[in-house]
């Protein structure tokens, strides 16, 4: 059975991420959503919030890159 991603609304058939909030994602906004919370908890509690979402921003994209470049999406 398909399933719609909440953030990109494409119809997938692979097991969904499911978020802290209960949003469902398709493994490539999945994986960018785990780049993005990695990417602001290691920007650590001294920076200020817009270092920590642009880090998270960064990071999602590298993770991103990786995974595809790697041919896994989960």
């Amino acid at each position: 059975m398909a399933t719609t991603c909440d953030s990109c609304r494409t119809r997938f058939d692979e097991a969904p991420v499911r978020t802290p909030t209960g949003r469902t994602l398709c493994p490539d906004c999945g994986t960018t959503f785990q780049g993005q919370v990695a990417g602001m908890v290691a920007a650590g509690s001294d920076a200020t919030p817009s270092e920590r979402v642009a880090q998270g921003i960064a990071t999602g994209g590298w993770l991103h890159r990786v995974r595809k470049a790697m041919g896994r999406s989960d």
